[in-house]
């Protein structure tokens, strides 16, 4: 067989027909026979010539551009792209987001963030790989490495929601709803995100694994009940994260650590296999670094789902969502829009009640210039008196009618709103083979679930009065008139007032990490939205509006003017971010090497004529070599594969180290090095290796290696 021409693309190998890369005049000649014998040997040694020289003499006669991916900041697309063009794998992403958690969130620093990771990851990675080698993407989460809050159920991983004692007993057996539709749609679901004690506060505190740290100061409160997602997502060691929301459990986060949180409207997103607090309130949804990524997150989770208790109650799918979140997002979104501050939310006491939310002067400041931010983008910012919602909670005259006469009765009267409770709460555990009475006095009190409570759902549970909500005496009747509340006192109020959202700062001011909400704030919640979005079920976005002075960021919260406007909320969040670009990145986890790199879109992504991935293993263990200085801790092990190797990568502990490429690898670092970044108390080590064929294939090993004395 004879080829005859400049360099064939090292990306489209088919048997022995090698068409020609388009390098122009000034593409050099060549003459080369191949023979089956020699054909595999020319293949590779034809793909990495030719690949050095058309990145080093042909890229400028080549369409496309220059690029560089860096893995912090990041946003979905970005990550899209880079994959699309063969610059990195799902795998290599996936294991670069593990090595950051092991440098900062396991080790070093010590975040916390996410303290348990699905055995299963590299392997939903590899099959994302696959499918793109063949041309099947299954949306923009194809391949994107995600976390959700502990109180989601994964198959085959604890679900704690926060309590030490359900680690052992809670193994989940299949995947929460939520869970299996973004899987649908290619994410690969690694690890599970740190909470507050059954979702109760904000301290950041589980007694399954403890205190979740705010990656701007650690002394600075990170938010809850979601506090793992929230700053797991702003230390940059996950795309994305799912969280859970009752009254703010996704946004103070959010707004804590300067990451976008969104609350849908109550039944838009199924929220089965999860853990609930409040079951008539729960809802699920996602934080991510950008706006634009939470819009990709909501196209792949919003659904129809049978099963929810909102579900009878909830438009078909095709009338409450758009096409896409995603395309419906623009810069100039703001223009020409009338947003409303409640005077109550920003320090206003309310009418006849004596109450107030007071507000930290540095958050006032910032959301000042957040309103300047809006009206420079063209929005209309007006000053409101106090929202029906808050006036029926506030205790208010002008809202007593509105308590008494027609929002009262929605729920069920109170001792049935705890035997609906008791219901979904013993419905869950029911599928772990459990009860809630069985579990009770596992559940340590902190504050919300006290004593009685307890006591009240064992009783109901056990006298058979336990219900479900739609079962509830007359929920239907209620549900409906709660929609029609929404409609009469905030829709149509909103409407007289000429308001398309509301506007105002998401949290009061900063806090101390571990402290509970209400020694922070004693005057109250201070969260805007609290009874519009929680108590009405409307959907509400934080995003940042800039840093406050211990570090931590403050958001600003847009909540919308009817069930399921997530679109038309999700474009202001938008068009604002873009606008204030406040989000900065943490301090205390910075990059790493090896997450910058750099690539053309010139160069199409190489296909794949064979799919299998190196083979790779870590020795059993590691010896220390060398005295004084040079005293280093040297790991091996072997890789192999068909197709031979473009890269070995070494990991320890997440840092990179210096790996000799070859059958029998060899890597070393020096004790000196290595202490920096390894637990004092640590025996053993996390040794990572990852492995890439000629062909784009790759894989990943790793093992705990344990120490030798004295290391």
């Amino acid at each position: 067989m004879i080829w005859e021409g400049g360099c064939p693309s090292p990306w489209h190998w088919s048997g022995f027909s090698f068409p020609h890369h388009p390098t122009g005049n000034s593409a050099r000649r060549a003459v080369l026979t191949i023979t089956r014998r020699t054909e595999p040997l020319m293949k590779r040694t034809l793909h990495r010539t030719c690949l050095a020289a058309t990145l080093l003499g042909s890229l400028t006669t080549l369409p496309g551009r220059a690029e560089t991916f860096t893995l912090e900041e990041a946003s979905i697309a970005e990550m899209q792209a880079a994959m699309a063009a063969g610059a990195i794998s799902s795998v290599e992403l996936l294991s670069l987001y593990l090595n950051r958690l092991a440098v900062y969130d396991q080790n070093g620093v010590r975040i916390n963030s996410t303290p348990v990771i699905d055995p299963t990851a590299f392997a939903q990675a590899q099959a994302a790989d696959e499918l793109r080698a063949s041309n099947t993407i299954l949306g923009p989460l194809h391949g994107i490495p995600g976390t959700v809050k502990d109180s989601y159920n994964v198959n085959g991983l604890p679900t704690t929601d926060g309590v030490e004692a359900f680690k052992t007993l809670l193994i989940a057996s299949s995947d929460a709803k939520p869970v299996s539709l973004l899987k649908a749609k290619g994410a690969v679901i690694f690890g599970k995100a740190n909470m507050e004690l059954f979702a109760a506060d904000i301290r950041g505190i589980s007694d399954s694994y403890g205190q979740t740290l705010n990656p701007y100061n650690v002394a600075a409160g990170v938010g809850g009940s979601s506090s793992g997602s929230g700053a797991g997502v702003a230390a940059n060691f996950t795309a994305f994260s799912m969280g859970g929301d009752t009254g703010g459990s996704i946004r103070i986060p959010a707004s804590f650590n300067g990451v976008v949180g969104l609350k849908p409207t109550i039944g838009n997103a199924p929220a089965g296999g999860t853990f609930p607090l409040i079951p008539a309130r729960d809802v699920v949804g996602p934080l991510t670094k950008f706006v634009a990524d939470t819009a990709s997150v909501m196209d792949a989770i919003v659904a129809e789902d049978p099963t929810d208790p909102w579900a009878a109650l909830t438009p078909a799918l095709a009338d409450r969502r758009p096409a896409t979140y995603a395309t419906t997002l623009r810069t100039n979104a703001l223009q020409g829009k009338r947003f409303g501050i409640p005077k109550h939310y920003v320090g206003t006491a309310l009418p006849d009640s004596g109450l107030e939310y007071p507000v930290d002067p540095e958050v006032s400041a910032l959301f000042a210039r957040a309103r300047q931010i809006i009206e420079a983008q063209g929005g209309i910012v007006v000053e409101v008196d106090t929202t029906p919602a808050v006036s029926a909670w506030s205790g208010s005259s002008a809202g007593a009618t509105i308590w008494e006469t027609e929002y009262d009765p929605i729920y069920p009267a109170d001792d049935q709103f705890g035997e609906v409770t008791a219901f979904y709460y013993n419905d869950f555990l029911r599928g772990f083979g459990t009860t809630f009475p069985e579990v009770a006095d596992l559940i340590p009190n902190n504050g919300y679930l006290f004593d009685e409570d307890r006591e009240f759902y064992v009783e109901s549970i056990e006298s058979g009065t336990a219900i479900s909500l739609p079962l509830a005496t007359g929920f239907q009747a209620r549900a409906n008139l709660l929609r029609n509340l929404v409609a009469k006192y905030h829709t149509q109020w909103m409407t007289d007032q000429g308001l398309d959202a509301l506007i105002g700062p998401t949290v009061s001011g900063p806090h101390e990490a571990g402290q509970f909400y209400g020694d922070a704030y004693p005057a109250g919640w201070g969260i805007l939205g609290w009874y519009e979005t929680c108590e009405f079920g409307l959907p509400g976005v934080s995003v940042t509006m800039g840093t406050m002075a211990d570090g931590s960021h403050a958001g600003i919260q847009f909540v919308g003017k009817t069930y399921f406007s997530e679109a038309e909320i999700l474009g202001y969040a938008h068009a604002f971010e873009q606008a204030a670009k406040a989000r900065t990145s943490p301090a205390l986890t910075p990059a790493l090497p090896g997450e910058t790199i750099e690539y053309s879109t010139a160069l199409p992504p190489p296909s794949r004529p064979e799919l299998n991935a190196p083979a790779l293993r870590v020795a059993g263990g590691a010896k220390v070599t060398g005295k004084g200085k040079k005293t280093a801790l040297v790991v091996t092990g072997r890789a192999r594969d068909a197709s031979g190797l473009s890269s070995l990568k070494v990991y320890v502990n997440g840092k990179k180290i210096a790996a000799k490429r070859a059958a029998k690898w060899k890597a070393s670092v020096k004790l000196s090095a290595l202490r920096k970044f390894v637990r004092g108390d640590a025996k053993t080590v996390s040794v990572q290796v990852v492995a890439k064929d000629i062909y784009g294939n790759t894989s990943v090993t790793t093992k705990n290696v344990k120490l030798p004395k004295g290391a």
